[in-house]
């Protein structure tokens, strides 16, 4: 498992807090030390305290797609190629600058 540290130093101590749980904290002289002992107190957290869960939640900002429910409506269409062809035709008369 891989977890974020946030690790600042502060009047020549590190100070090093678990992103994710921020009750777990340490301080220590040393970088290395910091690290070491908040590896250590999660670790311990984890077997004593909590466990990891991974859940998925449907977010509620989700845009549904209004084209999805069109899509291949007219795949049987026998004049669907003919009204491509028109399509195609339009375009190319929209194409043509004013001056002309």
């Amino acid at each position: 498992m891989i977890c974020n540290i946030i690790l600042s130093k502060k009047r020549s101590r590190f100070f090093a807090r678990v992103k994710e749980w921020p009750e777990i904290t340490a301080e220590e002289v040393s970088r290395e030390d910091a690290i070491r002992k908040i590896k250590a107190r999660l670790s311990e957290f984890l077997e004593t305290q909590g466990e990891i869960v991974q859940i998925e939640i449907p977010s509620q900002s989700e845009e549904r797609n209004p084209w999805i429910e069109t899509f291949g409506m007219f795949r049987d269409d026998p004049t669907f190629e003919d009204l491509q062809e028109e399509i195609s035709k339009n375009r190319e008369i929209d194409n043509i600058p004013a001056s002309e």
